[in-house]
């Protein structure tokens, strides 16, 4: 009798150890998989020049929605972001809102995948994965990570909208009326140019909530994707991000994609969306909100078609590109991390990534 209580009582801890110890699932897995941090290094002298011959001789625009006038007192510039799994692509947006004085990032994390008809339960933080780690703790105190619980249907965008509703109610506590908040996804990102405007510019009292104009690659520099949201004028052109001046109390923070005031666009930025490091791009196909994977995910299912996903990635979208031209200066700027480091984040460049070697024999064998 003894010995089957004690067989009982050793089930039942071993179910209890069981239900309170982390999942480790093919989701985490293969997020841990794709952070895998590059070899080379990051170039900051490049940087350093870069930022320096952006803002040098800068002055305050007279176009909308700027009035031409300089600030006294510099305005705080938030940034509310929603974030998934994007590691490399996080770290090229914090070294610009960094270069670019933004007052503070906020992270919006889900607890759901943001597969549309699947509504999977998502198991952990990945900027609390990110944040002590040599790569990211240098952000430490720009970023504030914002966890929300997301909704999930069959409207497509509907966990997104959710996200930046419940985010929205947090962060507008940190927000004073002459706050300017960029809603925006971790991968679109305005240029130095116009981080700098709306720090230090004066912004017309009409305009309290106004778009963008950035460049969409499609995972290859030098080319644009002709987009389904354009700004006026520019058809090879993304109309997010989206700015908000002040706390924006009767709404929320939402990316509109097609904002109000089209004649007060910020103009520059990139849209680094379709990025082609094969596990990226990977994630981004069973994880998307427009997808519908029709697999399980997993590491092994990621190496058994790793050697093709760089280029189906390139040939994806390519019927609706064109190479750069000299008209496109205006819309296309380069953020400076991406910049400055094509051998940290080569296949935006066109190039294999050389960790694939690193991940073909920590995972693949």
């Amino acid at each position: 009798m003894a010995a089957r209580f004690a067989t009982v009582v050793l089930i039942l801890a071993l179910c209890a150890s069981s239900h309170a110890a982390p999942l480790y699932d093919e989701y985490e897995q293969l997020f841990d998989l794709a952070a895998t941090e590059p070899p080379t290094r990051i170039d900051k002298s490049c940087m350093a020049r870069k930022v320096h011959e952006a803002l040098n001789g800068i002055t305050c625009p007279t176009a909308s929605p700027f009035t031409g006038v300089t600030l006294e007192k510099d305005r705080d510039v938030h940034v509310f972001a929603l974030y998934g799994f994007e590691t490399d692509l996080l770290e090229i947006a914090l070294h610009q809102y960094k270069e670019g004085q933004v007052s503070r990032v906020h992270l919006i994390e889900t607890d759901k995948i943001h597969q549309k008809s699947r509504g999977i339960q998502k198991t952990f933080s990945a900027w609390e994965k990110l944040k002590h780690t040599e790569r990211f703790n240098q952000f430490d105190s720009l970023v504030e990570g914002v966890e929300v619980k997301a909704k999930s249907g069959h409207e497509l965008f509907e966990s997104e909208q959710s996200a930046e509703q419940e985010g929205s109610a947090k962060v507008r506590l940190q927000l004073n009326s002459n706050s300017v908040t960029i809603a925006a996804s971790i991968d679109e990102l305005l240029s130095l140019q116009n981080l700098w405007y709306l720090r230090h510019c004066e912004i017309a009292a009409r305009y309290t909530v106004f778009g963008s104009a950035i460049a969409m690659p499609m995972g290859k520099l030098g080319r644009l994707f002709r987009t389904d949201w354009p700004a006026n004028g520019y058809a090879y052109s993304f109309n997010l991000p989206t700015i908000y001046i002040g706390p924006n109390s009767n709404h929320w923070f939402q990316r509109k994609f097609q904002a109000p005031n089209r004649d007060a666009t910020l103009y520059g930025g990139l849209h680094l969306t379709c990025y082609c490091y094969p596990p990226a791009f990977y994630i981004k196909t069973v994880t998307e909100t427009e997808g519908d994977y029709p697999r399980k995910p997993s590491p092994r299912d990621f190496c058994n078609g790793m050697d093709h996903y760089m280029q189906e990635c390139f040939n994806k979208w390519a019927h609706r590109t064109r190479s750069y031209r000299m008209e496109d200066e205006k819309i296309y700027k380069v953020p400076v991390a991406l910049d400055c480091n094509p051998d940290r984040y080569p296949t935006w460049y066109g190039r294999e990534d050389p960790r694939m070697n690193i991940i073909k024999e920590k995972w693949c064998k």
